[in-house]
């Protein structure tokens, strides 16, 4: 009797079980892990402990318009699918992205109608077991061109076995083949660089199970051969390392080759190049595990997959004893300086200062002298805070790196718009300080310590100089607007175009001359005036601005006045301008004439003119798109004098 009833309650046991652990379907809506992509999943899972647990086929699609800056809508189809078995992936796992948008032009096939799009593809197809990687992966980024695809911008393929970076990989570019191989994660064999260029640029880099053996460079013709005994060799006394292939690795080559040559002239173009063969790589294989910022294969499901990008082994060569203060006091003394030249740099009684008092300008001319070493200073610092450090021999490297420090016998000035010369005791620079780190940074003490003792009679003399002067909110302002000017045009921004470049020298000049007429006026007519440069230099920063966005509006006007049209002879969709007797005087000639313009005899009247002609003759050639111009055209026809353009395009009675 017991038996029979064990029996009935294993069979209730077991039943429980299959009834827990029955699949279901889910089709909606799907937030994938981590993101805020929301889009729709079609999935099989089950439910345990009222966690969902994925189990059979995976399906997640999102699709979103944006509307982009020029005004066009573009489509992001995003997507991903696989199999789960129990959570963990398998087998064949796709990853879709496309960013597409749609043309104007309409084509009907039967009964369907669709808009050729231009844009750009994102692929990744990849291959798990037991939610590993395993087996051969590749990713393919594409341009779409009318509705098809137009060329190949990035492929890779590389394998896994047992979870680990095993056989070939190749990456290609535009511009670049690589083709290598790993053993186990560790970056092992020949390692080619090839570049698509008339010059014969190619690298190659020879691992054994990690260790970076030899390397060459060749760079039109010219060759280098780096050898890495630091690196190649196996010494039992140091400690080991085995260091993912991160921009830490790139460090360590790096700062190997540098240690090897002068770190001086056409030397340096090998290093730069072997950087950038390096940062490829990283680059490309990141692409097989993320798309931007979305990490692709842990978007959804369990257990997370950790990115690999294979694995170089290294020596770790320890810190001698004080070697380390050594460096910290260099960078201290390197951080204190350039704050001390920054706060005196934002004062706006240092500008002012300097065309009322003498001393002032002589200390001013004597402080730009040792800020001339400034960006020097700034590399060391950061090549001292470097962890690459750690794992090449230092002091033949550090050597190379530190630069000559000189500084003149005589100070040059201007004071009262005329140049004048003095002689000045700059710090005195041994031979011996610059043969060691430790000598290096006794001189940078006593550089920082001048430095600092300058900043201090300054400060005195420029209290006396905000005294007598009692700058109003208004100067302020001017002073604050001139030294914007001066950076924006001195290409301290991201933005800084061929445009900017073409009148920069000649806005920073106006602007110094502006600022020093004004200095030089009384008391009361510097009342008078004060709101006029204000606005002078307002117009400066704009003219910046419009400048910026003129790459923008002219690529605007190439989309508007550019159309797609179907070749039934060569049975493809061709490109052709619109309105061409309009478009070729104002883009080729106009724009080019306003540029060039400014740079003649640019005032506070030119700035302003040209600025406002830019936005408005943009803001008429849209309009233009879309009216009949037929007049305008045939006034225009042949036309090469840029003032009758510019009257003809803002006419508007040329317009239907």
């Amino acid at each position: 009797m017991r038996i029979i009833i064990w029996g009935f309650c294993v069979l209730l046991f077991s039943a429980s079980v299959v009834h827990a652990q029955s699949r279901e379907t889910y089709q909606g809506p799907f937030t994938l892990n981590k993101d805020t992509i929301t889009g729709e999943a079609n999935y099989r899972y089950f439910l345990e402990n009222k966690d969902t647990i994925f189990d059979g086929s995976f399906e997640f699609q999102r699709v979103r318009l944006n509307t982009l800056k020029n005004g066009n809508t573009e489509v992001n189809s995003f997507e991903i699918f696989g199999k789960f078995e129990e959570n963990k992936k398998s087998g064949t796992w796709v990853y879709f992205n496309k960013r597409l948008v749609p043309s104007t032009n309409v084509r009907v096939s039967e009964y369907d109608v669709s808009y050729p799009a231009r844009g750009r593809s994102f692929f990744i197809q990849s291959r798990f077991k037991n939610g590993a990687p395993s087996g051969d992966w590749t990713f393919l980024k594409k341009r779409i061109e009318a509705g098809a695809p137009s060329d190949t911008l990035r492929f890779g393929r590389l394998a896994f076995l047992n979870e680990k970076l095993n056989k070939a990989v190749f990456l290609k570019s535009a511009d670049t083949i690589v083709e290598g191989r790993f053993t186990n994660n560790l970056l092992d064999g020949d390692w080619t660089f090839n570049a698509h260029d008339s010059c014969g640029t190619r690298e190659l880099k020879t691992f054994d199970k990690g260790r970076l053996q030899r390397h060459r460079v060749t760079l039109c013709e010219e060759e280098i051969t780096f050898t890495y005994p630091w690196l190649a060799e196996l010494d039992t006394a140091l400690l080991i390392d085995t260091l993912e292939y991160s921009q830490l690795v790139t460090d360590i080559i790096a700062l190997s080759l540098k240690s090897q040559l002068s770190g001086k002239g056409d030397d340096m173009k090998f290093v730069d190049y072997s950087i950038a063969t390096n940062l490829f790589v990283q680059s490309e294989l990141k692409d097989f595990w993320y798309d931007g910022k979305i990490d692709v294969w842990n978007a959804v499901g369990q257990p997370k997959v950790k990115p690999t990008y294979g694995q170089m082994v290294v020596n770790q060569f320890p810190f001698e004893e004080g070697e380390r203060a050594v460096y910290e006091e260099l960078i201290a003394a390197i951080d204190s300086f350039e704050l001390t030249l920054k706060l005196l740099k934002d004062n706006p009684y240092l500008e002012i200062g300097k065309y009322a008092y003498s001393r002032i300008a002589i200390l001013s001319a004597v402080l730009s002298e040792y800020k001339k070493h400034t960006d020097a200073y700034k590399y060391i610092r950061q090549l001292l805070k470097n962890d690459a450090l750690l794992y090449i021999p230092r002091k033949e490297l550090l050597r190379h790196l530190i630069f000559d420090v000189t500084f003149p016998d005589f100070i040059a000035y201007e004071f009262k718009e005329t140049q004048r010369t003095e002689s000045y005791d700059f710090v005195q620079v041994q031979s011996s300080s610059l043969n060691n780190i430790e000598g290096f940074r006794a001189l940078t003490a006593s550089i920082n310590k001048e430095i600092n003792n300058l900043s201090m009679e300054l400060d005195v003399l420029l209290e006396v100089v905000r005294k007598e002067l009692a700058l109003t909110e208004f100067e302020e302002d001017m002073v604050i607007k001139k030294d914007s000017i001066n950076k924006l045009f001195a290409g301290a921004f991201e933005d800084f175009n061929d445009y900017h470049r073409d009148v920069a020298e000649e806005v920073k000049g106006f602007t110094e001359r502006q600022f020093k007429t004004y200095i030089n006026l009384d008391v009361e007519q510097k009342r008078e005036v004060v709101d006029d440069y204000i606005a002078c230099f307002r117009h400066a920063i704009r003219l910046y601005e419009e400048l910026s966005d003129l790459p923008r509006k002219l690529s605007r006007l190439d989309d508007v006045y550019t159309r797609t049209v179907w070749n039934a002879f060569l049975m493809v969709d061709m490109d052709e301008r619109v309105k061409e007797r309009v478009y070729e005087p104002v883009v080729n000639i106009l724009y080019p004439y306003l540029i060039n313009e400014l740079k003649k005899d640019i005032n506070c009247e030119i700035i302003k003119l040209h600025s406002d002609l830019i936005t408005e003759v943009y803001s008429n050639m849209l309009d233009l798109r879309d009216v009949d111009t037929r007049d305008l055209e045939r006034l225009l026809r042949r036309e090469r004098n840029p003032y009758v353009i510019l009257e003809n395009v803002l006419n508007p009675s040329l317009r239907r």
